[in-house]
């Protein structure tokens, strides 16, 4: 906070998006009709920032697992909590045997901009578990500051014991000049947002967890 803004920058992300993995479905959270919504496929979006954090959900506790977003996992301090308070906090390697015990999972924020009727806005996409481990293998040798545009195109079928369950098919698409230029204004009000809170350790829950967590397959490492 300041004296000329008490409330410090105002979160500009506008929609949360989770994968769906029970149903192979993107969808967002509509607070006001507090369901869940789905989006059409294709899902396109451009990749603005990617940050790690932790999800999942612990059957002990009977709740979802969240984190605050690090840029590096090395140097930066994880503070992972359920509905009960604080579960652990410290650096990643120092506290991962912690979080997979209770249930936990490490992932990726992605800070995206998505086509809402046609005009460009500021999102977020979290990638846990077996959607991560796609987006692992996706983004491997590519350079998003040259390539940001990605869609999910479809949805591969899956099945852990008795469970089914889909994963995204992440692709590549060519931005245009214009959708570029949108796009870094957004981010431009994004690492601003960002820098105001770099200090802040204090994980904002959007949405409750979903239900496939419990059984997404573990990330590469």
């Amino acid at each position: 906070m300041s004296l000329s803004n008490p409330r410090g920058t105002t979160n500009p992300v506008q929609r949360y998006f989770t994968l769906k993995l029970s149903t192979g479905q993107v969808t967002h959270y509509n607070k006001d009709a507090k369901k869940d919504v789905v989006v059409a496929d294709p899902f396109t979006f451009i990749v603005l920032d990617a940050l790690s954090v932790i999800g999942g959900y612990s059957d002990d506790k009977k709740s979802g697992i969240w984190s605050n977003e690090v840029r590096s996992t090395r140097d930066e301090e994880l503070v992972v909590r359920t509905r009960d308070g604080v579960l652990v906090k410290g650096l990643y390697s120092d506290i991962r045997d912690t979080i997979k015990a209770e249930g936990g999972k490490f992932g990726k924020s992605l800070f995206i901009a998505f086509l809402d009727d046609g005009e460009w806005k500021l999102g977020n996409l979290k990638l846990i578990g077996a959607g991560f481990s796609e987006w692992f293998d996706f983004e491997k040798g590519k350079r998003f500051d040259a390539d940001p545009g990605v869609l999910i195109s479809s949805w591969e079928e899956r099945r852990k014991g008795r469970n089914e369950y889909f994963v995204p098919v992440f692709e590549s698409w060519e931005i245009g000049a214009d959708d570029l230029h949108a796009a870094m204004e957004l981010d431009k009000q994004l690492q601003e947002y960002l820098g105001s809170k770099k200090s802040d350790d204090t994980p904002q829950r959007e949405s409750a967890p979903a239900v496939e967590d419990e059984f997404e397959e573990a990330p590469p490492f």
